[in-house]
């Protein structure tokens, strides 16, 4: 097999979580060490069961891989992984990312300066147009609005960026080959090649409810704020504030009146600290002063990558020597030392392990072991999922 029917192996297998999956990854270094680790260098694995160690070796059939992988490519569609140089930057940096991202369109928008508008699906003429003027003039400022490509606020999002002649990314719960909701066929049509249609199923995957939940962390995940536009106080939605939150995002909402059911859920989150989108304007100003998407600029001037040719792509893959070398540039903290450091960044109100992750530059899945570790000894708590506060 070639390495790029390694990664679509991995990218589309589903036997495991996206966490557990990554782990996997990292400690084998490439799809292809995975596909070629036999039972016992599996049982290495910390965290895999008998079932699971079994279910990857039952997937190993080379056949329907290279058939589904030349499926993919005969359809146009694009796979980018972890073990590749051009996952989006942002959603690298999420614990629990997909392996891999199925796309058509243009994966380089994904490290612009990337906000997310989401809302209800039986959103209000008010909701709708106050989305599309948002997106508009933010995407006239530059911005990349990302959204689900849902009835209501999703789709009036996407064609409030594409009316600008601005980009936009729908994540999608299902195969990219297919358009859902059939009504936003148009904007559908334009996005896949003036945008990014992006989702981490593989092709040939019908979308589906149950696939619509985890698409929302994608969403955040891929943004450097997420902007709730109208939603009532149980709205699918918050579950993308929910996922923003435990990413380390800035959310905003815009305010709407107290009698209205749909502002409901917007008007909850200002009164718990989200900032209130007044106009674009403001709200612009108010991004570039914090300095957001500017760590990532620097993508701007890299060559674009071709995934089916491996050594131009960068796709990553690590012998022994290389997993076990540092860079000339890493720090050389001492065990003892990291732990200190990473206690050091933790106060007495809530901090995300993303925060932290930023602030000391450590790889995640470390940054997760120490964390772990400072529990055990006492010294930091979890005060609610994926927040730590200091103990002591």
């Amino acid at each position: 097999m070639n390495e790029l029917s390694y990664e679509y192996w991995w990218a589309a297998y589903y036997g495991l979580t996206d966490l557990k999956k990554r782990l996997v990854f990292e400690h084998f270094g490439s799809a292809r060490g995975i596909y070629e680790a036999s039972k016992t260098a599996l049982q290495g694995v910390e965290g895999l069961s008998a079932a699971q160690i079994q279910g990857i070796l039952d997937s190993r059939c080379e056949a329907r891989i290279l058939k589904d992988t030349q499926t993919m490519v005969e359809k146009d569609i694009y796979l980018t992984t972890l073990g590749m140089t051009d996952y989006p930057l942002r959603l690298r940096g999420v614990v629990d990312a997909p392996y891999g991202l199925f796309y058509r369109g243009d994966l380089s928008i994904a490290n612009g300066k990337t906000i997310a508008m989401v809302g209800a699906r039986r959103a209000s003429n008010y909701g709708k147009t106050m989305s599309m003027h948002f997106a508009r003039s933010l995407a006239e400022e530059g911005a990349v609005i990302v959204s689900g490509m849902a009835r209501g606020i999703d789709g009036a999002a996407h064609r409030g960026a594409l009316s600008a002649g601005g980009k936009t990314i729908a994540v999608l719960g299902g195969g990219v080959e297919y358009c859902y909701p059939r009504e936003n066929r148009d904007i559908y049509e334009q996005i896949g090649t003036k945008g990014l249609l992006i989702s981490q199923y593989c092709p040939g995957t019908q979308p589906i409810a149950r696939f619509f939940p985890a698409r929302n962390r994608i969403i955040s995940g891929l943004s450097d704020v997420v902007m709730v536009m109208e939603a009532k106080e149980k709205s699918g939605s918050l579950i993308t504030v929910d996922f923003a939150l435990e990413q380390g995002r800035d959310i905003y909402a815009m305010p709407g009146r107290i009698t209205d059911v749909m502002s409901t859920g917007c008007n909850n989150l200002i009164r718990q600290g989200a900032g209130i989108l007044q106009n674009p304007e403001t709200f612009w100003q108010e991004y570039r002063e914090s300095g957001l998407g500017t760590y990532i600029e620097e993508m701007e001037n890299m060559p674009k990558l071709t995934h089916y040719e491996p050594e131009k792509a960068g796709i990553i893959s690590k012998t022994e020597d290389q997993k076990d070398k540092k860079s000339d540039n890493s720090p050389e903290f001492s065990l003892e030392k990291e732990d200190s450091m990473v206690y050091s960044c933790f106060d007495f109100y809530a901090r995300s392990i993303q925060d932290v992750a930023d602030e000391t530059g450590l790889d995640l899945l470390k940054l997760i072991s120490i964390v772990m570790r400072l529990c055990e000894l006492g010294l930091i708590r979890e005060s609610f999922k994926n927040q730590y506060i200091r103990c002591k």
